[in-house]
């Protein structure tokens, strides 16, 4: 715009030129907030809006992996129910926060999509039953009932135990067949001065349930020369869990010598099958003797 008399604008600024005023708009507050948000966005304000795992771990957002794990050791223990003195719903909050924040950022792939995209980036499964079932077990120290959902409630983050479906009773009451719990399995296993056999079952399996009859039928055969036991994994989740069992049924048997590890029965179930693995693990004491003196030592001890 021209004119003799043109007085400038907010905004604007006056140029003079051969007897004529021209007015220039200065794109001020348009700069300016293109530049804050790009200030904004490079020092990770496109993380505000949810949760920001640098500052929950208490680390820069250079930190290396073993900052990220010295800082995850830190404050794990902090907020563990063990050390934590704070009301138990909010050291349980905390825990899973400071355990999300070490499952992201130290996962390279993780970490990348967080520092672009935010918590929001993250949020399509990033938190998989497996990961939460590995913080509840840090955080309870045992085995969840089926599966565990990490929700928001009230602002604070709980861990669910969402639980399996059908029945979860011992199934082997009445039989020859002990059921062993976690108060006694330490005593009769760990401690063992006699063998085993023990099978592994959930009484929601269905493979578990059928092989019942004829486990109990081996029980009967061989009660006079071993143990035989049992061991609910939805009641003794955390016995199955040290065992290494996932799949059912499971059948280990175990040496009277407490030392070595049990051995893995695979095969049909059958009393029968139960029977010939059992004889074959078992110390043969056999003895033939050579001559008639041999046999009249063996027959005077």
């Amino acid at each position: 715009q021209f004119g003799p008399r043109a007085w400038p604008r907010e905004g604007e600024e006056r140029v003079h030129g051969r007897g004529a005023t021209m007015r220039l708009r200065r794109p001020l507050r348009c700069s300016t907030l293109v530049l804050l948000a790009s200030l904004l966005y490079s020092e990770g304000g496109n993380r505000r809006n949810g949760a920001d795992y640098y500052a929950i771990l208490g680390i820069a957002e250079k930190a290396d992996v073993p900052t990220i794990k010295k800082a995850y050791r830190t404050k794990s223990l902090e907020y563990h129910p063990d050390k934590c003195t704070a009301d138990k719903e909010d050291c349980q909050t905390k825990f899973i926060e400071v355990s999300t924040a070490y499952e992201v950022l130290s996962d390279p792939e993780k970490r990348k999509v967080y520092d672009r995209d935010g918590e929001e980036g993250l949020k399509e499964g990033h938190q998989s039953n497996e990961q939460a079932k590995a913080m509840f077990r840090q955080f309870f120290g045992r085995e969840p009932d089926g599966n565990v959902r990490i929700v928001n409630r009230g602002g604070q983050m709980m861990f669910m135990e969402e639980g399996e479906p059908g029945p979860k009773e011992d199934i082997y009451g009445g039989t020859n067949v002990t059921e062993l719990t976690d108060d006694v399995y330490k005593a009769f296993i760990h401690e063992r001065d006699e063998p085993w056999m023990v099978k592994f079952y959930k009484p929601n399996d269905d493979d578990s349930v059928e092989a019942k009859p004829e486990y109990v039928k081996f029980a009967d055969t061989f009660r006079d020369f071993l143990k035989v036991g049992a061991v609910n994994c939805r009641q003794q989740r955390d016995i199955c869990n040290g065992a290494s069992i996932s799949s059912f049924p499971a059948f280990r048997w175990f040496t009277e010598d407490k030392s070595a590890p049990p051995e893995i029965f695979e095969g049909a179930v059958s009393a029968k099958t139960l029977g010939k693995f059992v004889s074959s693990m078992m110390p043969d004491y056999t003895h033939v003797p050579e001559d008639k003196r041999q046999l009249r030592q063996w027959l005077d001890d």
